[in-house]
């Protein structure tokens, strides 16, 4: 059964809890964001937002004390929360919860709680970080921009070879450049396997006669 530093609700909160509960939720809004950066690219607005929002959402919780206006401003906070990810962060959104997930617990004087299940999330994250769990996908998806002199007849040019490595591709955009001689076109691909890339690059240089072919990562904000 979890027990509350706070338990006794008939008496006001005193010093030394508001401090223990304050320097709990400081400490691992720190926790999160070094957490979050491990190994990350990361927005720096996002981090020191994930670093304040545990002692932002503690203080909520200490000032207010009825549960069903509690319940309103939690809505009023997820709310919040959903308007500050970048669309596709799913990690973004996951240390958001765990942030808000600790002002909550530490504003109710669960610390050793929060303290003990924080721990061991942050030792099973950058555990998964350290071994590349997952690796890069199964399917990854990516933006593939090809070179093609203009003598070459570019529809279904390379749907062969697609169809050899990915699960999707769809051409996106057809331009010419260096003064028309060169087309570039860009496909938008889903890989089966992403070990693969260097082969499909490969064979695509032989059939567009060794011009660049360029594949990148496709931007999720």
């Amino acid at each position: 059964m979890l027990v509350s530093l706070l338990a006794d609700k008939a008496e006001s909160i005193n010093m030394i809890q508001l401090g223990l509960c304050t320097v709990t939720s400081i400490a691992l809004g720190i926790m999160i964001a070094l957490v979050c950066m491990h190994r990350n690219s990361y927005r720096k607005n996002f981090i020191v937002s994930l670093l304040v929002l545990p002692s932002l959402i503690q203080f909520i919780m200490m000032l207010i004390q009825e549960d069903l206006v509690r319940g309103i401003v939690l809505l009023g906070v997820f709310g919040l929360m959903r308007t500050s990810v970048e669309p596709g962060e799913s990690r973004e959104t996951m240390s958001l919860l765990w942030a808000i997930g600790i002002g909550i617990a530490t504003g109710l004087g669960y610390i050793i709680y929060v303290i003990s299940f924080s721990l061991v999330l942050s030792v099973l994250l950058l555990m998964m970080q350290s071994i590349s769990f997952g690796g890069a996908g199964r399917t990854s998806k990516r933006v593939i921009k090809i070179m093609i002199p203009e003598n070459l007849d570019y529809p279904n040019l390379f749907d062969d070879l697609f169809k050899k490595y990915l699960h999707e591709f769809s051409m996106e955009s057809v331009k010419t450049t260096n003064m028309g001689s060169l087309y570039e076109i860009a496909y938008a691909v889903k890989f089966k396997d992403i070990a693969n890339e260097k082969a499909l690059i490969d064979e695509i240089r032989i059939r567009n006669g060794n011009l660049t072919v360029i594949s990148a990562k496709v931007e999720s904000h």
